[in-house]
């Protein structure tokens, strides 16, 4: 919009006041913004410019954090902790655990790329894993 009144003063020379191109520019952009998700950026200036052009922002999704306790066992016992997990459904995923004494040291772990799959063949695959590396170490 503002080549258009650009190009209008320089080849047509017609001329339209700061005051009236404006509003008119903001309509405009803001017509135009609407067809697009834009997301909020870390960036204040960008947020204002978008505000400022009437553009609806759209908030990005929060990442939900969950604390994960680990809790000791009894004496003389090894405890195995499994996980899995792909990115998608499916999507690249992987399988892994960790071996922990009734203190929390750590004894040894285990983790394997098994290509695409899903998330419950991810976590089915670590199940089979730790039970496999449980046996081979006695």
């Amino acid at each position: 919009m503002i080549w258009l009144f650009r190009n209008k003063l320089r080849f047509k020379n017609v001329g339209i006041l700061i005051l009236l191109a404006i509003p008119i520019i903001i309509s405009v952009v803001s017509l135009f913004g609407s067809f697009f998700k834009w997301h909020e950026s870390h960036s204040i200036g960008e947020f204002r410019i978008l505000k400022y052009f009437l553009v609806p922002i759209h908030p990005l999704r929060l990442v939900r954090v969950t604390q994960v306790d680990w809790h000791p066992h009894a004496c003389g016992f090894i405890k195995c902790n499994i996980d899995g997990g792909a990115w998608g459904s499916p999507g690249h995923a992987t399988s892994g655990g960790l071996f922990r004494d009734n203190s929390g040291t750590f004894l040894g772990g285990f983790v394997l790329c098994i290509g695409v799959v899903d998330a419950l063949k991810a976590k089915l695959v670590a199940t089979m894993l730790g039970i496999k590396y449980t046996f081979s170490i006695g």
